[in-house]
């Protein structure tokens, strides 16, 4: 992953993603890199665009997307060696009527230092059973090399295991107050690669398999009730909701965050904005993609 960074332009980034697309896609991709579909919208136009708002609807379940409040502190983490600073916070949850479950930590991996213009943003997403602390060396190769990069930790996976957990403490006071947001705090580092929270492999599957068996059962039961939404995922309902909506909707949310809070919205430029993942994350960062390209 760190080799293909180095070696990716913008430009070679979007090729090497056409190469792979399946050819349908590819043409659509070339077409609209071109600009050969300006002009007066056709009717493919229209309907992709109604795909794409009832997509938006299904992920909000009636939420607003607003821009997200942080909870808690902005715990950063500077690494001189690698030119970043690595930042862990909490994205409160939306809505009173959400449980803590649906708070988002977050890791946002930053170019170390002062930059004259904004910067482009990529989120990545990691897959079922890992969290963003497993991913951190692909981030920090991405933010080394002038980007924002975003992690977020999926539903049932790594600190939303344990919703009232701290985020891992490192750097010093004079880093922390060289935040975009001033914040600054203190909190006793996690134990285990890959999990920030410190748990097991085990205890990710067995909590997260239970989650995607009751969201199952509630939408059967919702739909016989007639009280679902109409899609696959039932009704808006502030427990948990695990499968592939929230964590989409999730990642939309870190990113409107990162462009556009008071937090990163001057560090960063939201006209360039690139999100993908692994397994689980690659399904959300499609989802996430799709509804608000």
């Amino acid at each position: 992953m760190a080799a293909q960074i180095r070696a990716a332009t913008a430009t070679g980034i979007a090729r090497a993603r056409c190469r792979r697309m399946p050819s349908r896609c590819a043409r659509a991709f070339r077409a609209a890199a071109s600009g050969s579909n300006s002009g007066a919208p056709s009717e493919s136009d229209e309907r992709r665009d109604a795909v794409r708002a009832r997509l938006w609807r299904e992920l909000a379940r009636g939420r607003t997307g607003s821009v997200p409040s942080v909870m808690g502190p902005i715990v950063s983490e500077p690494r001189p060696d690698d030119g970043v600073v690595i930042d862990r916070l909490t994205l409160a949850p939306e809505s009173r009527n959400e449980g803590s479950e649906h708070a988002v930590p977050i890791a946002v991996v930053r170019p170390h230092g002062d930059w004259d213009d904004a910067l482009p943003v990529v989120a990545f997403l990691h897959g079922t059973g890992g969290d963003t602390e497993g991913l951190m060396p692909s981030l920090v190769a991405i933010a080394a090399r002038g980007y924002v990069a975003v992690g977020v930790d999926a539903p049932c996976h790594g600190r939303r295991l344990d919703p009232g957990s701290a985020a891992p403490s490192h750097g010093n006071d004079d880093e922390r107050n060289r935040h975009p947001s001033n914040a600054s705090a203190a909190a006793p580092a996690a134990e285990g690669l890959g999990h920030g929270s410190g748990n097991s492999r085990e205890r990710t599957f067995e909590r997260y398999g239970a989650a995607l068996v009751a969201a199952w059962r509630r939408g059967n039961v919702e739909r016989e009730n007639g009280t679902g939404s109409g899609g696959n995922e039932g009704s808006r309902r502030g427990d948990a909701r695990p499968f592939l909506f929230d964590g989409a909707w999730d990642a939309l949310r870190a990113l409107r965050f990162v462009t556009r809070g008071d937090e990163y919205g001057d560090l960063t430029d939201p006209a360039r904005v690139g999100i993908g993942g692994i397994s689980l994350g690659g399904m959300y960062a499609w989802l996430a993609g799709a509804a608000d390209p």
